[in-house]
């Protein structure tokens, strides 16, 4: 059996397939361009037990029921007693940090840890995709055009990104529970940094004291300012005369 669920924060679960007649060597093969392309990394059973129910429950308050696939998989994978379950997220991370080591989240190794955070948007592939892009804020930044890329990139980070704290805190601690269930060292080497992040946003601290946030906000920015001189370059590009003989 080849099957998957493609999991969306806030959204629930955003799509389920399962093949049960594939044949084994298609799905090494398949196994392997996902850990070639992706972040993907091999993770114990019991982190997609707690990430496959948490988005259940909220895809079931949203009123999306899984596909019959979602049946198919649990019936193969020994997941038939799965349930809506939400996560409680600041309970979640009171109850995972309280377990780390005092010496681990004493304050001089905190901020050393956010400052090593602060440069995974330029080093990690998991980040690539870590800046808003909606609406919100194309509005945003036409409203503040004309004003320099600082002063933009700080209200990004004092209004938008404090609006949505929650859910960069969601993030970070699911990443940090898939981090900590990897079954290479290597690859959960960040677990710790990934909760200490959801820690420092669920217990208040500043956005601008978090670095990762700070490049977040100037990524965003910077995205949707590209955007905009490429729509701009479109509408205001060469047109051609039409010819006459």
């Amino acid at each position: 059996m080849f099957g998957g669920v493609l999991l969306k924060q806030n959204f629930g679960l955003r799509d389920i397939w399962c093949d049960r007649d594939k044949p084994r060597h298609e799905i090494g093969q398949a196994i392997e361009g996902i850990l070639e392309d992706t972040a993907a990394i091999e993770v114990e059973r019991h982190y997609l037990d707690v990430a496959l129910q948490h988005h259940l429950a909220i895809g079931l308050s949203n009123g999306r029921l899984p596909t019959p696939a979602l049946l198919a998989i649990a019936e193969s994978v020994g997941g038939v007693e799965w349930r809506g379950s939400r996560l409680d997220i600041d309970a979640e991370i009171a109850r995972v940090y309280s377990e780390l080591d005092p010496a681990e989240i004493a304050p001089a190794d905190v901020t050393a840890s956010l400052k090593r955070t602060g440069e995974w948007l330029h080093q990690e592939s998991f980040a690539e995709s870590w800046f808003e892009n909606d609406a919100e804020v194309s509005a945003m930044i036409d409203e503040m055009s004309g004003q320099d890329d600082d002063a933009i990139t700080g209200a990004v980070l004092s209004d938008l990104l404090e609006k949505r704290r929650g859910v960069w805190t969601e993030r970070f601690l699911l990443m940090a529970l898939w981090a900590r269930a990897a079954k290479s060292k290597n690859e959960g080497r960040y677990w710790r940094d990934f909760l200490i992040l959801a820690h420092e946003l669920s217990a208040g601290r500043p956005l601008e004291e978090v670095p990762i946030m700070a490049a977040i906000a100037q990524r965003t920015v910077s995205a949707a300012l590209s955007i905009g001189n490429a729509v701009l370059i479109w509408r205001s590009g060469p047109r051609v005369a039409p010819c006459h003989g």
